[in-house]
Parts: structure tokens; C-alpha cells; sequence
């Protein structure tokens, strides 16, 4: 990826299941739910299926839930577009054209439970062609499959160490010989990407009040590249440092606070950083002017660096005005102290 943005035009990574990778950089961080499994036992590995703690959804900048049910969070749906042959993208087949035809599909995924959920989409959809059969085989992740040659008249695929092998009949298509179904994930409601019917009164206002924060900080100040507000009490900001980052939020007790929030994924990284920069707070108080509150946190994994002033989410508008600008001049003027400190602390406890 690095070689790839050195050396071409290109301008964005994305990176799948790579979250708990704290070394990589990154400026937007999306967690995506199984609606079904959703957290297990709650346990981490090995003991659960999580690779890090609940407590890690607050701090990523949107949690997207596949197939979920709850209302309140943003929902992702598969939806089928359209058939690709596998060696030439470029040919394409809308699946009204499998009219009367029979359907061998093929996936190859990390659990039964996804397999499963591939060929319950294909199945609603073929339904509705009017296929006269649609025949399915999952295996596991990263399965090889293996192509042949046209004038044989079957195909096989390796699957950890075993091998499937099927007969190509005349009406049947093959997916490993030539079709794939193309998936796109689409979210339910509005274009603005969440069900704005679902959001609460209190959501909606959260919403609306960090929605004009982030666009003047980006517009007026070129602080963040982000673009939509979230109906969260919170909202982050990428400080360069993984596991690192600025917030503007709404604590408890009637209290906005501006944050230095240090969760670089190591307990012990963590509180060295929060000390070294504790040791330099005469030096920090003096260039910020202003009460600073340093919580350890030290029954938690990360710390945080905090100024706080009254108000809350239902103040009236002239009040959240005021709040608004309050979080704004404070978030710079932390990114400014802040952000060379962090690095000289880094390099300094290591």
C-alpha cells in the first residue's frame, strides 16, 4: 500500500479487518457488527471471538452492523447487482438472464454462518427469476479453486487438502467456471447513510451540532477530512498517531470536554505516554491557560488529557453556539500543544 501511494496517483487505502493493527495509520475507522453473532461470550481470543475489548467501539468513528435489527444502529444490507465471468469482468449477465436455467453457486468464506448467509441472498433472488435449480457448496477461507480446460466437462476446487468435483450439464451454470455474483453493500434510508426515522430526538442533535463543527474545522481550518457528523455524544479526530486522538464530546454530569484520548493498545505504552506528559504539565498549563484535568484511568487501558466546561446536548441554541466554538478553539489549540509532544514522548519511552 505504501509503495502503491508513493508511486501512482493514488490518494486512499482501505484496509479490511485490520483495526487492532495499531501500527498502521489511519484517519476514519469503521467497525462492522455480524447481526447475527454480534459478540459471542464477549470474551477476547482465545477464550471469545473479539480481538479487542467492547470498549473499543467508542473510539472508532462509525459502527456499521451487517444485517442487524436494532434501529438505532446503521445498518448494512447485501444486495445482488449483477453476474461477472471470472476471467473478463467486462461481460456481465443481469440475473434475469438465468430465466429457466439451473444455479450451482459457490462461496468460499470464514464460517458456515457466512456461507450460509451468501446463499439465502441468492436464493431470494433466484426465487424471483424463476431458476430450475440452484444447487450450493461452501468452503472455507482462501479455498483454491481451480479452473479447467473448456472441453472437459466438470470443474474441481481443493479445499483444505480434499478435492469437490461437480459435472458441468449442459443447463448448468458453473460459478468457478465463469460466473460470480457481485455484491454491494448499500445502507438502508437516506443517502446521508443512516435511517435518519430511527435516530432519537437527542441522536438528531448530536448529529446536527457535530455536523457544523467538523465542517468548520474542515473548511475554515483544514483541521480533519471529515464529512459527516454521527448521532453520537462523541466524535473523534485523528491526531496522525494511531491510537491517538482528538475528541470533542459530551460527558456526564452536564459537561462538554475537549480530549487527548492515548489508546495505542498497550496498557503499559498507554500510562508511560499519560506520565511523560504529566512531567511536562507546568510547561503544557502554561501554553493552554486553562485547568486541565489528567485521568490516568488506571483501572482502564487508555488515559485521558481533558478540559471540560458546563453544557450539555439540550442547552438552547445560543448556549450550543457558544459550546460549539468552545470545542473549536480547544481542539486547535490541543492539536497545536499536543501533537509535537507526542511524538518526543513516544520516542522518549521507548
Amino acid at each position: 500500500a505504501r509503495a502503491v501511494i508513493e508511486h501512482s496517483e493514488c490518494n486512499l487505502v482501505l484496509s479490511d479487518d485490520g483495526l487492532q493493527h495499531y501500527a498502521l495509520g489511519r484517519d476514519i475507522e469503521i467497525a462492522v457488527i455480524d447481526g447475527v453473532r454480534r459478540f459471542g461470550n464477549g470474551r477476547l481470543l482465545p477464550a471469545g471471538p473479539l480481538r479487542e475489548p467492547l470498549s473499543r467501539l467508542g473510539e472508532v468513528d462509525l459502527v456499521v452492523v451487517n444485517g442487524g435489527t436494532d434501529d438505532s444502529e446503521y445498518k448494512m444490507q447485501v444486495q445482488v447487482v449483477q453476474a461477472y465471468k471470472l476471467d473478463d469482468v467486462s461481460m456481465d449477465r443481469a440475473l434475469a438472464d438465468f430465466h429457466g436455467t439451473a444455479v450451482h453457486a459457490i462461496a468460499g468464506t470464514a464460517t458456515q454462518q457466512c456461507s450460509d448467509r451468501h446463499f439465502y441472498v441468492l436464493d431470494v433472488y433466484w426465487d424471483r427469476v424463476d431458476v430450475t435449480s440452484f444447487k450450493q457448496n461452501g468452503f472455507g477461507e482462501h479455498a483454491e479453486f481451480v479452473p479447467v480446460p473448456s472441453e472437459v466437462e466438470e470443474f474441481r476446487t481443493r479445499n483444505r487438502g480434499g478435492t469437490y468435483t461437480g459435472v458441468k450439464k449442459n443447463n448448468l451454470e458453473i460459478v468457478v467456471r465463469g460466473v460470480v455474483v457481485k455484491k454491494r453493500v448499500g445502507f438502508r434510508g437516506q443517502e446521508t447513510r443512516q435511517n435518519s426515522d430511527a435516530v432519537s430526538g437527542k441522536g438528531k442533535a448530536y448529529r446536527n451540532y457535530f455536523q457544523t463543527l467538523i465542517d468548520e474545522l474542515r473548511e475554515k481550518y483544514q483541521f480533519t477530512n471529515a464529512k459527516i457528523g454521527h448521532p453520537k455524544k462523541v466524535h473523534s479526530f485523528s491526531s496522525g498517531i494511531s491510537g491517538i486522538r482528538f475528541k470533542a464530546s459530551f460527558a456526564q454530569g452536564g459537561k462538554a470536554r475537549t480530549e487527548l484520548y492515548i489508546n495505542v493498545g498497550d496498557v503499559e505504552k498507554n500510562k508511560a505516554l499519560f506520565d511523560w506528559l504529566y512531567d511536562q504539565k507546568l510547561n503544557i498549563h502554561s501554553k493552554l491557560g486553562k485547568q486541565i484535568e489528567w485521568e490516568r484511568l488506571d483501572d482502564k487501558r487508555a488515559s485521558r488529557i481533558a478540559i471540560y466546561r458546563d453544557g450539555s446536548i439540550q442547552s438552547n441554541e445560543e448556549e450550543l453556539i457558544a459550546m460549539r466554538d468552545w470545542h473549536i478553539e480547544n481542539l486547535k489549540i490541543f492539536k497545536n500543544i499536543f501533537s509535537p509532544l507526542i511524538k518526543e514522548g513516544l520516542k522518549a519511552i521507548k
